[in-house]
């Protein structure tokens, strides 16, 4: 979620520079390295993104994630409401089957050797490795 508010802050002030006139102008307001830092950071949040498409219920929800959150934090933010209950890896509420795709569990203790093996994840715990990844959560 950090870096997700950080990247719409980012591109709020690349707006508002972009809706001065000239270079002129927006020297009164900044550096001209401040406004191709800010360019640079927006680059660099956007080359950590995933595509995300999640199945739950009937329905399909698709949209895009920073790599270094998790899929249930990410998905919450995007107002996608998946079960969810203890959020440290151990309650299961948040399981899900990986269909494609790869993500890293920094927890798997709710999930069996042969869950995991099966393609099972716990959403809370379960960040991308892959640039896209679809989950069906049942």
């Amino acid at each position: 979620m950090f870096y997700l508010s950080i990247y719409r802050q980012l591109e709020i002030l690349i707006v508002d520079f972009s809706r001065l006139n000239s270079f002129t102008n927006l020297d009164k307001y900044c550096n001209r390295s401040h406004i191709f830092t800010l360019l640079r950071l927006k680059k660099c949040i956007m080359e950590n993104k995933v595509d995300v498409k999640i199945e739950m219920d009937g329905e399909n929800f698709a949209f895009q994630m920073h790599k270094s959150e998790t899929v249930l934090d990410s998905a919450l933010e995007n107002d996608i409401d998946l079960p969810y209950s203890c959020q440290s890896g151990v309650c299961t509420a948040c399981q899900g089957k990986l269909i494609k795709g790869s993500v890293e569990m920094e927890t798997s203790d709710g999930l069996s050797d042969e869950e995991i093996s099966e393609g099972f994840i716990l959403c809370c715990q379960s960040k991308p490795t892959s640039d896209l990844i679809e989950v069906e959560i049942d």
